[in-house]
């Protein structure tokens, strides 16, 4: 990179020539004092002195409520005791800062912050519709992660032009003003250690003069970046985001600067094993000055760094820097010979490592990494600036084991249950259980239950499907038949309980239930792993058809011929109850007895000739079923 800063710093006694061409040099940008060589020294903490020496046409000032750059004082004190990045030329440069909210240091509350902003008033008035190239460049400036100056930065700048000075003393941080140039989404942090170029063109609108620098973002936006060292070792007291200044330039467009003498100390360089090369600025300068101290136009460089030349000739100063590194040698490490379990959609990730400028896989692949999904040998080549390294790798596939050969069982009560001799065995809580255990559930034996297991097994450091199988505790067999079962003719009776039992009954029969067909004496014995049970029945048969028969018509005349209802049936009743109403609802005969007669009376009244309603409701003995019957009787006399 080239940078050029003009400034009139002497020869002013050079003829007339000369003088004009120093004039016209420097005219050309309008920032007076560009890389703030002209400075007044003294210390400037805790002063608040807002006085303005218009008399010093190089002065840069603050705007607002901070201490920093107060009437024209000096910068290289506090820059140097930053040690942060040198000057990009000459002696000095500018520091502005942004203070995080909530700095104890700086008594900051959680609602304000602290902002510093820098002023110069311009050589002479901007030119209505004339397009000028602002430029600046700037940097973090920090050299170890020890800096307080550079734990942070501000991502956005901005330029304000302005036709009078603009001073705010009420106000610590942000100031009301609307830059015309905006440096957006900056990322001082990706090339550290350096000056960064920024510039932008701006349309005057006539008669600007002063120009201010600084961060004119609302609160809610600001966005900072954190430098790559972080800030484990900087007290949050100090925290802050700093930006270095230098070099400013505000030029018209369409003046030629092709009469201005450059220097060009080439591209940043990197060597490999050494530092070995000769700085050599251009010749037909006057003076040089190299960063080493030394005055030749020649340097000769073995260790790495900024280097910088400054020279001189007539009334131009010219600068250019150059950033000499060493490479360290890189290597590559893929890991030891590995294997894994062959299953479906597994595969191990090969990584060689960020930082070099090409890769090549055996496989034919080009990133960074790969993913090796079957047996072989891998290897991977990888180009950087010194030369190709290699390393390769050893994938062994082991095929996926069966799962263990457990199976559904049954255990007794209060015994032990023991697994079958398999080793290596992992137990889960269901088939999409994550976490297993090597040490199998606890089985209960104290009282019957099933247990659910889900078990794999791991061979050679691969592990099977997980399988499930049953744990039943159980007793032994257990049922009950009553002394006598007495059943109906017309009846399917079944005797015997429904269970996994070895059954043997007297008739030489092995299954229950078993169907019953005829009377006599049944035993059953049951028996399983846990002992066997015996128990026994009498069956009997009995007629269990019932009648009842209502009649529909009776004469209640005294003839002795039909003169009372009576209820006909063939039944051996539990319970029985007759009830009979008239056609109003209302209930006017009542019995329980079976064998009860109505005589077509109520209250000791004859009733009318009419129809009335019997609802008669009894149980069975012998099935023990409830069962109703509604129907119509008719009385005539």
């Amino acid at each position: 990179m080239v940078g050029l800063i003009l400034s009139m710093k002497k020869y002013l006694i050079i003829i007339s020539f000369f003088t004009l061409f120093a004039f016209e040099s420097n005219s050309q940008n309008f920032i007076p004092n560009s890389s703030f060589e002209d400075t007044i020294v003294h210390n400037f903490f805790g002063i608040y002195d807002f006085s303005y020496d218009s008399t010093r046409t190089s002065c840069w000032t603050s705007i607002n409520r901070t201490y920093h750059f107060l009437n024209c004082i000096n910068v290289r004190a506090y820059a140097q005791w930053l040690d942060e990045l040198p000057p990009r030329s000459g002696n000095s440069k500018v520091y502005i800062r942004q203070l995080h909210h909530g700095n104890p240091y700086y008594n900051l509350d959680s609602t304000n912050d602290m902002r510093t902003y820098i002023q110069t008033k311009l050589t002479q008035p901007l030119t209505i519709g004339q397009s000028y190239e602002f430029k600046m460049y700037v940097s973090t400036g920090y050299y170890a992660p020890t800096s307080q100056a550079a734990i942070t930065s501000l991502q956005n700048l901005g330029v304000h032009f302005s036709d009078e000075r603009f001073l705010d003393t009420t106000t610590l941080g942000r100031v009301n003003l609307i830059p015309q140039i905006s440096f957006s989404g900056i990322n001082f942090y990706s090339i550290p250690n350096t000056w960064m170029e920024l510039s932008a063109t701006y349309t005057a609108q006539g008669g600007e003069r002063y120009v201010t620098i600084g961060n004119f973002d609302y609160a809610q936006d600001l966005v900072f970046v954190n430098a790559p060292f972080g800030l484990d070792s900087i007290s949050s007291e100090v925290a802050q985001a700093a930006i270095l200044l230098d070099d400013l330039s505000l030029i018209p467009l369409g003046s030629t600067d092709s009469s201005y003498l450059k220097i060009n100390l080439g591209n940043d360089t990197t060597f490999c094993d050494s530092v070995n090369i000769t700085l050599t600025a251009q010749s037909g300068f006057e003076s040089y000055l190299w960063s080493n101290g030394a005055t030749s136009q020649s340097i000769h460089i073995t260790e790495p760094g900024i280097y910088w030349c400054t020279t001189e000739e007539f009334c131009t100063t010219c600068k250019d820097s150059i950033i000499i590194s060493l490479q360290p040698p890189k290597t590559i490490n893929l890991g030891n010979d590995t294997s894994f379990c062959l299953v479906e959609d597994y595969s191990i990730q090969l990584y060689s490592g960020l930082g070099f400028s090409s890769y090549l896989w055996s496989t034919g692949h080009t990133g960074t990494s790969i993913y090796a999904d079957t047996a072989g040998t891998y290897t991977v080549q990888a180009t950087y600036l010194c030369g190709t390294v290699y390393d390769t790798i050893k994938i062994i596939t082991i095929p996926k084991p069966d799962p263990p050969a457990l199976f559904d069982t049954a255990i007794c009560l209060n015994t032990n249950y023991i697994i079958a001799d398999i080793a290596n065995l992992r137990w889960y809580e269901s088939f999409t259980d994550s976490i297993s255990s090597s040490t199998y559930p606890d089985i209960i034996t104290t009282e019957p239950n099933q247990y659910s297991l889900f078990v794999s097994q791991v061979v050679n450091s691969c592990e099977s499907d997980i399988i499930n199988f049953e744990v039943n505790v159980i007793d032994k067999p257990s049922f009950f038949f009553p002394d006598s079962t007495i059943t109906c003719f017309h009846d399917t009776l079944y005797l015997g309980p429904v269970n996994n039992y070895n059954f043997i009954w007297n008739n030489g029969n092995n299954t229950s239930p078993l169907l019953i067909q005829n009377e006599g004496i049944y035993i059953l014995e049951a028996t399983n792993q846990c002992g066997n049970f015996i128990d026994s029945t009498i069956v009997s048969y009995i007629d269990c058809y019932c009648t009842v028969f209502i009649p529909n018509t009776f004469t209640p005349n005294n003839d002795l011929l039909n003169d009372s209802f009576k209820v006909i049936y063939e039944c051996d009743f539990q319970d029985f109850e007759l009830s009979i109403y008239n056609r109003w609802g209302e209930l006017i005969f009542h019995s329980f007895d079976p064998t009860a007669s109505w005589d077509g009376t109520f209250q000791s009244k004859v009733v009318q000739n009419d129809v009335y309603l019997v609802k008669i409701g009894y149980t069975n003995k012998i099935d023990n079923n409830e069962k109703h019957i509604n129907n119509f009787v008719h009385i005539s006399r």
